[in-house]
């Protein structure tokens, strides 16, 4: 019955006017019920220093030319949003919140099947023809709370 309502609340949120910022929200709740969000979601993410809200299709796109990381606490399989970095050169850097949409559980290389950040992406490269790398770099940053944060990173086999 939650799942009948939550696909009747996707269906009425396409058929709305959405700017990019609401997009990401509507997206992020629809995760929480198991809902994918690839057809409304857009993205925020830092690219050359440029803010800007890309679709999963875009990201797939630039991940041919650019990696893609997202922080990650070295504690859990979550982001880490609390940081002050505001770009990484060489990287499209994803900005992150707390929640299902943006849990990192992987499956040994893959990310696990869940409407996630990256399982959305990770879907998205494979039906560009790609074939998602993706890597965890450790210590890949300095943490506000001591220590340092991870990296996980997604690129494609060129």
């Amino acid at each position: 019955m939650l799942l009948a309502w939550a696909q009747e609340q996707f269906d009425i949120l396409i058929s709305l006017d959405l700017n990019p910022r609401q997009r990401f929200i509507a997206a992020s709740g629809l995760a929480q019920f198991k809902i994918d969000p690839t057809p409304i979601a857009y993205i925020p993410v830092i690219i050359d220093r440029k803010s800007q809200y890309l679709t999963f299709e875009q990201l797939a796109e630039t991940v041919n030319k650019i990696s893609i990381v997202i922080l990650k606490s070295s504690f859990a399989d979550i982001p880490e949003s609390h940081h002050s970095i505001s770009h990484l050169d060489g990287y499209a850097l994803i900005k992150t919140l707390i929640g299902n949409f943006f849990t990192l559980v992987m499956n040994g290389n893959i990310p696990q099947n869940n409407n996630s950040i990256i399982d959305c992406l990770h879907r998205a490269i494979l039906k560009k023809g790609k074939t998602p790398i993706w890597t965890l770099k450790k210590s890949f940053a300095p943490s506000h709370f001591g220590g340092h944060m991870d990296a996980l990173i997604v690129s494609v086999e060129k």
